[in-house]
Parts: C-alpha cells; sequence; structure tokens
C-alpha cells in the first residue's frame, strides 16, 4: 500500500496530551515550550500579537471546556469573548501591545482572572487552573498501585502521592523531586517511574523522560501508562516501528484508552498501514468525543484513500472542534485546495 505523501503529512498535528508539547517542539527544531504556557506570542512577519492558554480544572487538572473567556484591555472595556474548547483551549488574535486581563467563568467553578503583558519579542506564560465550589468539588482519583507497589514504605508511597498532587497544581519541580524521593526509597517503584517520565517531558527532558519510561517498563512490563507515553514519545521523535512495538503492548493492556489508540493510529499511519490508522483511529474517537486531532488523522487516511468528501467532513469536524487552534489556518488551507480539486473533478 503506498505512503500518504508528505504533502498531506503536514495536516497530521502530534498530540501527546499529558506530556505536552516538549517532544514535538523537540522533533520540529523549536523551543520545547508546552502549548498551553506560550500564551503571548508576536505573529509571524507582523507586529501583532496574540494570547492563548488552557483551562484546567485545579483539583483534577482535566481541562474545562464550554468555559467563558473575557479578553480586556486594562482600565478599558472588553475586547473578546471565546468559549473553550473540548481540551480547554482559548485564543485571542490580532492583538497590540498591552496589558490586558482575561476573565475566566464556568458553571461549577470560583471565577477567576488573570493579568498578561504583550511587550514586542516577549514570551509569557498563562496556565489557567479554576477552583471547583465547594459544594460540586469532586475528590482527585489517584490510581491504585499495583499489588506489588502496596508493599513498598509507606514514606515512599507518600511522596508518590505527593508528586501527582504537586503535578497536577502544575508544580513540576516539586513534583519531580516527590517522585525521585519515592524511587529512592523504593526503586522498584512503577508507577513513580512512570510519573517521573511525564514531569520530566514537560520540563523538556526528553533523554530523562524516556529513560524514566524505560525503567518503569523493565520493573513492570504489564504496566500501561509507560507503554503509551514511551509509543508516543517515539512517534514524535520519528521513530515508528519502536512506537509501534510499545503502543501493540499498551493497547492489549489498556484497550479503554484511547490515547494509545490514538497513537498507535498515528505509528501506522507513518508506515503505511492506512486501514491499522484507520482502524485505531475510529476506536479512539468511540473511546473520547471530540478531539481535533483524531479527526486530522481520519482526514490524512481518506486523503491518502482518494476520498476527498471524506476527508473534507473530517476537516469540518476540526475546525468546528478548534477553529482558533495552532493548526486551524492551515487546515482550512488544504480544506480549500482540496474542495477545489473535488470541484474541478465534477466538471
Amino acid at each position: 500500500m503506498p505512503r500518504p505523501s508528505s504533502f498531506w503529512a503536514s495536516l497530521l498535528v502530534v498530540c501527546f496530551l499529558l506530556t505536552g508539547a516538549a517532544v514535538t517542539a523537540l522533533a520540529q527544531g523549536t523551543d520545547p515550550l508546552p502549548m498551553e504556557r506560550r500564551a503571548a506570542i508576536m505573529g509571524t512577519g507582523q507586529r501583532r500579537f496574540f494570547i492563548q492558554g488552557r483551562v484546567f480544572n485545579g483539583a483534577t487538572n482535566e481541562p474545562v471546556n464550554q468555559a467563558t473567556v473575557t479578553l480586556t484591555r486594562l482600565g478599558g472595556a472588553p475586547l473578546q469573548n471565546t468559549i473553550t474548547d473540548s481540551m480547554g483551549n482559548f485564543y485571542f488574535p490580532d492583538l497590540t501591545p498591552g496589558t490586558y486581563e482575561v476573565d475566566v467563568r464556568a458553571q461549577g467553578y470560583r471565577d477567576t482572572r488573570e493579568s498578561v503583558l504583550l511587550t514586542v519579542g516577549a514570551n509569557s506564560s498563562l496556565f489557567i487552573n479554576l477552583q471547583p465550589k465547594l459544594e460540586e468539588a469532586k475528590p482527585v482519583v489517584i490510581e491504585p498501585l499495583s499489588a506489588e507497589e502496596q508493599q513498598a514504605p509507606q514514606e515512599a508511597k507518600d511522596s508518590y502521592k505527593k508528586g501527582v498532587e504537586a503535578y497536577r497544581e502544575r508544580r513540576l519541580e516539586e513534583s519531580r523531586a516527590h517522585f525521585e524521593a519515592a524511587i529512592g526509597l523504593y526503586p522498584r517503584f512503577a508507577s513513580a517511574q512512570s510519573g517521573l517520565g511525564i514531569v520530566l517531558l514537560q520540563l523538556g527532558d526528553v533523554p530523562g523522560a524516556q529513560a524514566a519510561f524505560e525503567a518503569a517498563i523493565d520493573i513492570n512490563p504489564n504496566f500501561a501508562p509507560p507503554r503509551v507515553y514511551l509509543g508516543a514519545l517515539h512517534n514524535a521523535l520519528h521513530r515508528y516501528p519502536e512506537a509501534v512495538e510499545h503502543l501493540r503492548a499498551g493497547v492489549l493492556l489498556r484497550p479503554s484508552s484511547w490515547m494509545a489508540h490514538f497513537e498507535l493510529s498515528r505509528s501506522l499511519w507513518a508506515l503505511g498501514d492506512l486501514d491499522g490508522a484507520e482502524k485505531h483511529a475510529l476506536r479512539a474517537h468511540e473511546l473520547q468525543k471530540r478531539v481535533p486531532q483524531v479527526h486530522l488523522m481520519l482526514a490524512n487516511v481518506y486523503v491518502a484513500r482518494n476520498n476527498p468528501a471524506a476527508a473534507l467532513r473530517e476537516m469540518d469536524e476540526v475546525l468546528a472542534l478548534s477553529p482558533e487552534g495552532p493548526m486551524a489556518e492551515l487546515v482550512r488551507q488544504r480544506r480549500a485546495e482540496l474542495a477545489a480539486r473535488l470541484d474541478a473533478a465534477k466538471r
């Protein structure tokens, strides 16, 4: 089966979820700063700016969908309003340097306000945690430890839990220290190694993250999360055969993981297995609705199969879910080109 052309390969967005965009940036030779923390970035070739960020539940670290975000120039009237997408993203384009206020409101959460200073060439962070109202707060769920890990010293288990809590609150260096302490107290702590790998990716230490995931797998080959994360890491570095090995194991160990299915679809697509890529992308969509990258994957598959009508439908889904996302403009361009080809073929 022929491999999809590189022209359409540019549509595929790396989706790394919990691990952020550090690996994607490394693979592309750009600054390894996670997208959710790149809040103020100058537009290429223009003296215009935009503000983007993500909104999360401060208790569970889950993205907050359908939050209302309002942008106001300091001391002025509201300028723009938007709604967060399924991954908690928001975006305000076409801004000039100055000081802005970002107000976020969502049902069940306390209102939050953040200030952003846009200056020429400046990069600042905007990562917003909404605190649930007490009457609607949900407990933080920590994945149960394995039977072997239950035998770890209580101090090691306490350090692991502190690492999880610190990560959810985006205190990454503190989280790293707790995970490392747990491993020091109990070297066969696979969950702590996996958690350490996630944090190291967020901090831009890709070799360290890979080593941590591999250590977790060596300790417990049947532990799914490090398999999935390591597979996604190999994908981002274009090491697709290695990715397939870990992601197939991850899917077998945890068939309900949409991320495992999506990352496996990426590997198989890159290797020219369109049937496998479609199968796992569709399964990812069944498990987790409203993920733009899944629809983008399916659009690539359908373009490669010369099914432009199906590809256009998937591109429309991408734009509906993330109209101002980082790939939206490119998707619009490719969609226009594909629609033009389809119209020409009908004449």
